[in-house]
């Protein structure tokens, strides 16, 4: 008996409830303190990856395939993030603003091939995070975040721009002021 036999026997259920609260909790977490947890962000960015490539590519799949290949996924990101931070986290940026902007797409009813928002908002990710590292770790990890929860949340469909706007809103402010102050540059002291 093959070990793909065995595991296929083994109750792995992890159920839709389950499954919107852990997705709840890593939008929080993401929400509130993406920046400092930028691996955090590049490991969801995996998971969410690598769970929408199983069932975009291989179809109905057990659910441990679909998770094992998304945590696989989500792994492999959070370590290489450590040791290639800012690559990584372009990466994320670049996979985290294509996906933001399909799912905005989506929701507005934009008529346009999917690979249209999925590449220009990974480009403007990419190059957001390029550029201006830690305000874009904010910005993207509020609005990935704000978009997690939205999508997980049942709410009306009318009012789920609203609720995904306050939420960015409140994970912008809650991430710049954990920054802290911004502190001018130490003074030259004059020589008498």
């Amino acid at each position: 008996m093959s070990v793909l036999a065995i595991v296929d026997k083994v109750p792995l259920t992890v159920g839709p409830h389950t499954m919107m609260v852990m997705n709840i909790v890593l939008g929080m977490a993401l929400l509130l303190a993406g920046r400092r947890l930028f691996w955090l962000l590049v490991a969801a960015v995996g998971f969410v990856a690598g769970a929408s490539l199983v069932t975009q590519t291989l179809g109905p799949e057990p659910e441990w395939v679909v998770m094992v290949v998304a945590l696989a996924m989500g792994l492999i990101g959070a370590l290489l993030s450590v040791f290639l931070q800012r690559v990584m986290v372009t990466l994320a940026g670049v996979i985290a603003g294509g996906y933001v902007a399909y799912t905005q797409a989506l929701a507005f009813h934009l008529a346009a091939p999917d690979w249209v928002p999925w590449l220009a908002g990974g480009i403007l990710g990419g190059l957001l995070v390029w550029i201006v590292f830690d305000v874009a770790l904010i910005v993207l990890s509020a609005v990935s975040g704000a978009t997690i929860i939205v999508q997980n949340v049942s709410i009306d469909p009318r009012a789920a721009g609203w609720v995904f706007l306050v939420l960015c809103l409140v994970g912008l402010v809650v991430q710049v002021k954990a920054l802290g102050p911004s502190k001018p540059p130490p003074k030259k002291q004059k020589s008498d």
